[in-house]
């Protein structure tokens, strides 16, 4: 059995990373576009280096603690199912989709580093191609959000780890991720459902869940 220290664990997690991903966003501004001119990316990040760099710090922050998030969440989601259940496999998805959105955060913070240290040295050629990386390398956060999100809606079908409309907003927006504009809405609302999930768990005790799961199987 899952100790309610350690599901409570997700709650404080998981507003830490919120915390430190909106700091971070908050500080980086609103950067040049990937079509915008060498002239203006030079001047944004010459003009704004050290909150970009600040920024990127944040987000390696943020990276370290969404892996200790999906950890927490990875142990809820298993419960006492062994590594060859569903349970096993749906959290191993999970937390690799962690690991794979945590590289993609610091994906971010290495080309912001390198786009501030080109336009300082005067590369407006090589600063407006950094930028057009880093304004692009948001896919390994997408594939994180969606594996984390369609695991973890999944699991709360099978196990009711979460509320029946939190699981199945998880398994759609996971779904829809991928898909073009849909990528960049998922992560945009990915900090809010990384809180609402860890509350959610952190207040879901067993003994709750468990007498939900047998009125399900009543009424079916």
């Amino acid at each position: 059995m899952v100790a309610q220290s350690l599901r409570r664990t997700t709650a404080y997690v998981g507003g830490t990373f919120t915390a430190l991903f909106w700091v971070g966003m908050s500080l980086s501004g609103e950067v040049p576009e990937e079509k915008a001119p060498a002239a203006e990316v030079i001047s944004f990040y010459t003009d704004h280096a050290s909150r970009v760099r600040i920024s990127a710090f944040v987000a390696v922050a943020a990276a370290v603690v969404i892996l200790f998030f999906g950890g927490a969440l990875r142990a809820a989601m298993r419960g006492d199912d062994d590594a060859s259940g569903w349970g096993g496999m749906l959290a191993t998805v999970l937390f690799g989709g962690s690991v794979a959105y945590a590289l993609g955060l610091a994906g971010f913070a290495v080309t912001s580093f390198a786009v501030v240290e080109a336009a300082e040295l005067g590369q407006p050629e090589v600063a407006k191609a950094l930028n057009l990386l880093d304004s692009s390398n948001f896919f390994p956060t997408v594939v994180g959000i969606s594996a984390m999100m369609l695991a973890t809606g999944i699991r709360s079908r099978q196990a009711r780890l979460l509320p029946g409309w939190l699981a199945w907003a998880s398994i759609v927006v996971g779904a829809l991720a991928p898909a073009g504009i849909a990528g960049f809405v998922a992560f945009m609302i990915f900090p809010l459902w990384v809180v609402v999930v860890g509350v959610t768990v952190a207040r879901r005790t067993p003994e709750r869940a468990a007498r939900r799961q047998a009125a399900d199987t009543v009424a079916v």
